[in-house]
């Protein structure tokens, strides 16, 4: 019996969290005839973070592979990999990391030796390009190791943070190893649609696997507000890692009720129409089609993207002043302490 292998590279803020630590935790995966690999596992975020890393140096993980005892050798782990599929018993084996996703070529033709050990499915969960990056941008402000202190409007103008969004040309990347035929790829507000996210996803992905308990939500958003004061805070002290962990601490337990997103004053539009193009062909090769994206006209995608930025960033000052006011009593001690 040919065994089936799916990777699941992501992408970010499409309930990959989520996910993986249904697989990594949920004893019925096994039973049901699906094994969560654990070559190039990193157990403590639960996803497979060390094979990415023993792939990729994109700096940002530089001193992750750099710490003592963190094993992240590509061939040692491209070994255990194919004798952990080749020996095992199971006739489905599932791979999830997002960074997987990351616009490198190379990374799928780092995993093409996969070909020879089975079906290979490559799982792909996208979502419309404004509401991605919205929310990778404020996932990368709470993460301490990215530096994150541009604002929202510098940060969808980045080169490479452009790339992360063509989700068209991340998919080609993965069929020109492993086949069009084997590229999956689903708008994650369809999955959402259908019901409880991660449940839709197994069903979504041929895997004999249903959740039995509703699983759980991991790694949720901040608001846009609380991303600012996170980002405007550490572009005014040099905090350690220590002190930003407390502050993205402090919060993630505060309400999420003010200034949800960075979207407004048609920065929308403004990165819908950057990815027109990219758009229509995931939609010609894949079927993805984002949902309101082609109800906006083409003349009214052409906004003045710096005279919006600048309203954005008048609101989301308003905003900051507003949660630091309202929040002080929970923010002074930390404040103390980075100052």
């Amino acid at each position: 019996m040919t065994k089936k292998i799916f990777i699941h590279i992501g992408t970010y803020k499409t309930g990959t969290s989520s996910i993986q630590h249904e697989a990594f935790t949920s004893p019925e995966l096994e039973t049901s005839g699906v094994h969560y690999v654990r070559a190039g596992l990193n157990k403590m975020f639960e996803k497979h973070l060390r094979l990415y890393d023993s792939i990729i140096d994109d700096g940002f993980n530089t001193n992750r592979r750099n710490k003592p005892g963190y094993k992240c050798n590509y061939e040692i782990i491209k070994n255990n990999l194919a004798k952990e599929i080749m020996d095992g018993q199971s006739p489905c084996y599932f791979i999830s990391e997002e960074e997987l996703s990351y616009p490198e070529p190379s990374i799928a033709e780092h995993l093409a030796f996969l070909n020879g050990l089975g079906e290979v499915r490559v799982l792909f969960v996208v979502r419309r390009q404004d509401h991605f990056l919205d929310s990778l941008y404020r996932q990368f402000v709470r993460e301490y190791d990215r530096a994150i202190e541009m604002p929202f409007k510098d940060f969808v103008r980045d080169e490479l943070v452009a790339k992360r969004a063509d989700f068209f040309t991340i998919a080609e990347s993965w069929a020109g190893v492993f086949g069009r035929e084997n590229i999956q790829v689903v708008d994650m507000d369809v999955l959402r649609s259908g019901g409880d996210l991660v449940t839709q996803f197994f069903r979504w992905s041929g895997m004999p696997y249903t959740p039995t308990t509703a699983p759980k939500v991991i790694n949720p958003s901040l608001s846009a507000a609380e991303s600012e004061v996170i980002r405007r805070l550490r572009c005014r002290w040099r905090m350690d890692d220590q002190g930003f962990d407390k502050i993205v601490r402090i919060f993630k337990a505060i309400e999420k009720k003010y200034s949800a997103s960075y979207l407004s004053g048609g920065i929308d539009r403004e990165i819908l129409a950057k990815y027109q193009s990219c758009n229509e062909k995931l939609k010609d090769v894949y079927a993805i089609a984002f949902a309101g994206a082609d109800d906006l006209p083409v003349s009214e995608l052409q906004v003045d993207f710096l005279t919006e930025a600048l309203r954005l960033e008048e609101e989301v000052s308003d905003a900051e002043i507003f949660v630091i006011e309202h929040f002080m009593n929970k923010i002074t001690s930390a404040i103390q302490v980075l100052s």
